[in-house]
């Protein structure tokens, strides 16, 4: 068993960006293969972000202050095609997946299979869906691309709150995972007075170029006093329905991938590193306190199952064949599952929380799919119960090699 120790990753090459490059765009036009991805959305935040792009300095749209899409758009000469660059930032999270897993010590081959789970998995598939559930022209794969960059980077104080700060700058979400980004930096050995001065910095600079930003952009909705208006004041009952709303998504975008998961959580050998799971899940229901796109944050999950997914393939060579077996179940089951399960949910929500009456989720939402959630609650312990047996047997082989089979009678 490969033990959890952060500090022992090899150190990166340009070959190795060069060949996560490849590996990258070949999986997701692989994946393209049995699902396209869809037509330009011609309303929503795409729209917003398609029209912030094409005058990336004129802070125009609903967030101006989400700036960083829109610019790097502009800058690669796809101010007019926003939704190719969405796309594109879908090549760059798989790209830097693979970066991440060599990163961690992973074989080329088990940083290749990992990319590919995470291709056929909802943090890229569901940006292909076609309508009603038509997520396309969303950069949240940036997002989830800096925040990965940012644990490769993190034994580099300047680099690491840099790239924070930008990504700030793409989605305020990324403050949700702050407590994640403060314990990585622990686990490598960061002083914590360092990172607090680093974090004050870019806390200031955020803060004034918010003020900036408000200060001129007359046409800006999604601010400070939209969310802290009482209509998004979603908890408790809200960031409940949220809740469950967000495991039914988990179970369709990631799947059997979940019982990586669990392995991950129950291998003692991996010690402290198993808090990243719950302080990321914490992340995660903190925003639905605010926000209600469960499907979009909840993606934010694909990190910690990366990472589980170093650690199982690293444990034992068998587990290669087994991770293929999991691929192949997720990638045959999103396309398929996804408008079934997620839908039956947001049917529900739409007939009772709409207008906006978050106390339903209890009193009409969650009576008419109670049985859907205990199906999806059922599905999870046992995905996990899978997991935490396959840990038990791993470790139990590991045992027999290292001092023999047990001597009874």
């Amino acid at each position: 068993m490969i033990l959890a120790t952060p500090l022992q990753a090899p150190c990166l090459h340009v070959r190795d960006a060069l060949l996560a490059a490849v590996v990258g765009t070949a999986l997701y036009f692989l994946t393209c293969l049995w699902l396209p991805y869809g037509p330009a959305p011609k309303d929503g935040f795409p729209e917003q972000w398609a029209l912030m792009a094409k005058d990336p300095f004129g802070l125009v749209g609903q967030f101006p202050h989400r700036l960083l899409a829109p610019l790097l758009a502009w800058c690669l000469f796809l101010g007019n095609d926003f939704y190719t660059f969405a796309r594109a930032v879908s090549v760059l999270l798989l790209a830097v997946v693979f970066l991440f897993c060599r990163s961690r010590g992973s074989k080329p081959i088990d940083a290749l299979l990992v990319t590919l789970a995470i291709a056929v998995s909802g943090a890229v598939q569901m940006y292909k869906l076609p309508p009603p559930r038509q997520w396309g022209g969303y950069p949240d794969a940036l997002t989830f691309s800096l925040l990965l960059l940012s644990a490769i980077a993190v034994r580099h104080s300047a680099v690491f709150w840099g790239l924070f700060f930008v990504n700030l700058c793409n989605h305020e979400v990324a403050m949700f995972v702050l407590p994640w980004l403060l314990f990585v930096r622990r686990e490598h050995g960061a002083r914590f007075s360092n990172d607090l001065l680093y974090l004050g910095i870019v806390l200031v600079a955020y803060a004034a170029l918010r003020i900036y930003i408000g200060a001129h952009a007359s046409a800006a909705v999604y601010t400070v006093d939209y969310f802290k208006n009482d209509s998004q004041r979603m908890f408790p009952c809200g960031t409940f329905w949220l809740a469950i709303l967000v495991l039914a998504y988990w179970l369709v975008a990631f799947g059997p991938l979940l019982i990586v998961l669990a392995f991950h959580q129950s291998t003692r050998a991996n010690g402290r590193e198993r808090m990243q799971l719950w302080l990321m899940v914490g992340g995660i229901l903190a925003v639905f306190v605010f926000a209600y796109d469960f499907s979009r944050h909840g993606n934010l999950l694909l990190i910690p199952i990366v990472l589980a997914s170093v650690r199982f393939l690293a444990a034992e060579q068998r587990h290669r064949g087994l991770f293929v077996l999991l691929i192949l179940v997720l990638a045959a089951s999103f396309f398929y599952t996804d408008p079934v399960v997620v839908q039956h949910f947001m049917d529900a929500t739409l007939s009772c929380l709409v207008p906006l009456d978050y106390s339903k989720a209890i009193t009409c939402a969650l009576p008419k799919t109670w049985l859907a959630v205990l199906a999806c609650v059922a599905t999870a312990l046992c995905l996990w119960a899978i997991g935490m047996r396959l840990a038990r047997c791993s470790a139990g082989r590991l045992l027999t090699q290292k001092y023999g089979p047990r001597q009874t009678g």
